[in-house]
């Protein structure tokens, strides 16, 4: 039956202030206590019905923890038994404990502000005394070993040293053979670098000969080549000597062309103004006979007016004289032919009775149209 019962209030709204609980928990005891917490949430009863809760726990020490569900759920009130064999495993205080309410699929509702547990130690924590009696036979008894330890370390001792003096000797004649192989060593590198000194030697009068030759052949074909050189540089100058005579005809010819193309459209130009002059000259021309053809037609309009008068005047004397021989004058008409010598001008006197009348046919000249005129005199 739980002797150590821990009755507290604790709220899920960490920031209210109560009086933070003060567990302790005794090594060595077993479901010995209780706790009981009353839930508020700011102040007010929390219902945690219907949920699971937990008294959660950071072992002193912080590398473990402890997890113990609740055997009470019910209203505001959480009721949880304390396993001791494994909250109070560590001794110490930790001020890592809540109460946690999670819901069935063991996500976190809400938890509790944090207290502290303090884990007292147990006396039979530690091992349990013996007799001194019995320390002092086992400090004989390790005395005695650690003799006999002595007395075989010193037989190793011994062994060592024998087997080191045998080293020493297997030492010495190894290093007698060594020196044996290095004065062997010696004598074939010496002998070796004799051959590479001689070999070098003749490979350097190989390289001289060789080097020679290859110089030899140079200067010939440096020779060689810088004749061909000069022949092809004579060519080419020869060749440019012609390409530049062929050049500067060309030039020459069209130096020459290019003049009688510039003198051809000097004259062109002069042509071009005298052209420029003339038809200036044939438009003022133009413009004057179309003054002059203007007052022409004017006066050939006056003549053709004068003309129709004379007309008019010719149709009367005509009707006139039709008059006058209708009353019974005869006038000979005369021709060219039966006129004889009669010319314009000569007059025809008509007598009949009492009536007489002269005929007087000629020209007058209106302008520059002559127009035939009668004159008859009654």
């Amino acid at each position: 039956m739980p002797v150590n019962e821990h009755a507290f209030v604790v709220d899920v709204a960490k920031s209210q202030i109560t009086p933070t609980p003060q567990i302790v928990l005794g090594q060595s005891d077993h479901n010995a206590t209780t706790l009981i917490a009353t839930m508020l949430d700011n102040g007010r009863p929390l219902a945690v019905d219907g949920y699971t809760a937990y008294f959660e726990m950071l072992l002193p020490g912080g590398k473990a923890s402890y997890v113990q569900e609740a055997y009470l759920c019910e209203g505001n009130t959480v009721g949880v038994t304390i396993d001791e064999e494994r909250a109070a495993a560590v001794v110490g205080r930790t001020n890592v404990a809540y109460i946690a309410v999670r819901d069935g699929n063991g996500d976190l509702i809400a938890s509790t502000g944090r207290f502290n547990v303090t884990v007292l130690k147990s006396a039979r924590s530690g091992q349990p005394a013996e007799s001194w009696i019995s320390g002092i036979d086992a400090a004989l008894d390790a005395m005695t070993e650690a003799t006999e330890g002595a007395t075989t370390a010193g037989a190793a001792a011994q062994s060592a040293a024998e087997a080191a003096l045998n080293a020493t000797e297997a030492a010495s004649q190894a290093a007698d053979d060594v020196a044996a192989q290095v004065v062997q060593q010696a004598a074939d590198f010496a002998a070796a670098q004799n051959e590479r000194a001689q070999a070098f030697a003749e490979a350097q009068a190989n390289r001289s000969t060789a080097y020679s030759a290859a110089e030899a052949d140079r200067n010939s074909d440096y020779e060689t080549a810088e004749a061909s050189r000069d022949e092809l540089y004579a060519r080419a100058e020869a060749s440019r000597t012609e390409q530049s005579s062929q050049a500067a005809a060309a030039a020459r010819s069209a130096a020459e062309s290019a003049e009688s193309a510039a003198r051809t459209a000097n004259a062109a130009a002069g042509n071009a103004a005298s052209a420029t002059s003339a038809a200036n000259t044939a438009a003022e021309n133009a413009a004057e006979a179309a003054q002059n053809a203007t007052a022409a037609a004017q006066s050939a309009g006056n003549k053709a007016a004068e003309a129709s008068a004379a007309a008019e005047s010719a149709n009367q004397a005509h009707d006139a004289i039709e008059e006058l021989i209708e009353e019974g004058l005869q006038v000979p008409l005369m021709t060219a032919a039966t006129r004889g010598g009669a010319k314009l001008g000569d007059g025809l006197v008509v007598e009949d009775g009492a009536l007489s009348s002269a005929i007087v046919f000629g020209y007058e000249t209106v302008g520059a149209v002559e127009m035939p005129t009668v004159t008859i005199t009654y």
